[in-house]
Parts: C-alpha cells; sequence; structure tokens
C-alpha cells in the first residue's frame, strides 16, 4: 500500500502567525507551571511612612497587596536593638486577608541617631528634601562612606534573615546610599552640587565613581541578602546630584 505524502508551504504571514502562536501558548504554560513560585503583581496600597494601613485597605478586593514605608531609625533605634512590631503587625494581617507586603526602608537623614552621632562617619549638612524633616538642614552620611555602609549592611542582613522567607513578603526597595526614601535620591539642588563638588575637589568624574560604586556595593548586599526573592532599584530625575 502506497502512504500519499503531504506538502504544504507557509506564506511569510502564515509562518509569523504560527510563531506567534506557539510563543504565546509557551508563554502561558510557564506561567502556569512557575504560578506557585513566582511573586504575585497586582495593585500595592501606598502606605504613610511610619503608618499602618486604614483597616478597610484589607478588605478591597483589588488591592493585592500594601508597601510598608518606614525609616531605619524607628526599627533600629540603638545598637544591636530592633523593633519589628510595624513589620510584623503588617504580616499578619497580610497572611489573614491573603495580601502581601513590599517594604521601603529609608536610611539616609533617617539613620538612626547612634550611626549619625559616629565619629567615624563622614558627613556633610544639607537640606532635608522629603519626609518629617523636611527644609531642616541636617547631617547626612555621606554614601561612599564605609563605616556607614556596614552598619546600614548589618541591618539589611538581619532584615532579610528575619522575613525573606516569608511567604507574604514580596520585595523590597533596594537603599543605602540614599538620602531620604526608597528611591536613588540624593539632595540636588543648584546649592547642593557645589556642597557634592566641594566633598571630592571639584571632581565630578569621582563623584559619580563614588556614588557608583557605594551603588554596585549595595547591588551585591540585596542580592545576597534577598536571593530569590525580588528587589527594585528606583530611579528618578535627576537622580544623582550632579
Amino acid at each position: 500500500m502506497k502512504i500519499p505524502k503531504f506538502s504544504f508551504h507557509l506564506s511569510p504571514l502564515h509562518f509569523l502567525l504560527l510563531a506567534l502562536f506557539v510563543g504565546v501558548y509557551l508563554m502561558v504554560r510557564n506561567q502556569n507551571t512557575h504560578s506557585q513560585s513566582r511573586t504575585k503583581g497586582g495593585v500595592y496600597a501606598l502606605i504613610e511612612w511610619s503608618q499602618a494601613p486604614q483597616a478597610d485597605t484589607w478588605d478591597k478586593p483589588f488591592i493585592n497587596g500594601v508597601v510598608i514605608r518606614a525609616y531605619w531609625r524607628d526599627l533600629n533605634p540603638r545598637t544591636d536593638v530592633y523593633n519589628w512590631s510595624l513589620i510584623d503587625d503588617q504580616l499578619k494581617q497580610t497572611k489573614k486577608n491573603g495580601k502581601k507586603v513590599r517594604r521601603m526602608i529609608a536610611p539616609g537623614f533617617y539613620s538612626p541617631d547612634w550611626v549619625l552621632r559616629d565619629k567615624n562617619i563622614a558627613t556633610a549638612t544639607f537640606t532635608v528634601p522629603q519626609g518629617p524633616e523636611k527644609g531642616q538642614l541636617k547631617p547626612l552620611p555621606l554614601p561612599w562612606d564605609q563605616t556607614y555602609l556596614s552598619y546600614w549592611y548589618e541591618f539589611v542582613d538581619t532584615l532579610a534573615k528575619r522575613y525573606k522567607d516569608d511567604p507574604n513578603f514580596s520585595y523590597i526597595s533596594g537603599a543605602g546610599p540614599n538620602s531620604h526614601n526608597g528611591e536613588v535620591s540624593l539632595p540636588r539642588e543648584a546649592d547642593d552640587e557645589k556642597v557634592w563638588l566641594g566633598l571630592v575637589n571639584g571632581d565630578p568624574i569621582l563623584l559619580k565613581d563614588k556614588l557608583l560604586n557605594a551603588w554596585y556595593s549595595t547591588i551585591d548586599r540585596f542580592c545576597t541578602d534577598f536571593g530569590g526573592k525580588r528587589f527594585t532599584i528606583a530611579f528618578i530625575l535627576k537622580s544623582f546630584p550632579v
């Protein structure tokens, strides 16, 4: 018995449609296969700094999680002393209501007093751009100061050990060599630029290198501490002061 032979020809359009179909199919299958291990996205409610969400936030079905924002000084008021109550309380709520939590912790101007008083940390005076001390002249630890970063990394290490494996913790904002929030931001007005350049003998290339190296070090630390989790680096216009 002769087996008939079939042949067909795909036009460029048909080939493109077939490739698109296969690509979408593989993408959907991959998402379904790994849905349990991937962090869910969605709508996150941005909560005021150092505040708990309003009670009805947890009841809204379109809210997938909350962004808990806190100052380093409130979570680590003294050397080797930590206050996790704000984060712990919100994690209880996320578990109870099937939500997720993202963390944003601000160092810089809002570092603990014991850090700001350390004479081994080089600082410069700037006007605080944001937060409860907005508009005040305050000392800011230099973003590349190794003593300052070592204290911050110790805090990040402790934070990660406590919360990294919690399934309701979705991701965290990368921070450290910044000044007042969870973004890559520093005092950057015209007068501030003069102060920054004065710290590096007027060399903008050296200033850029110091800032970038501090961020490279911080990103490495977050990758190590939060391996398997996600963290964000939030850039804004004129993030660097030059």
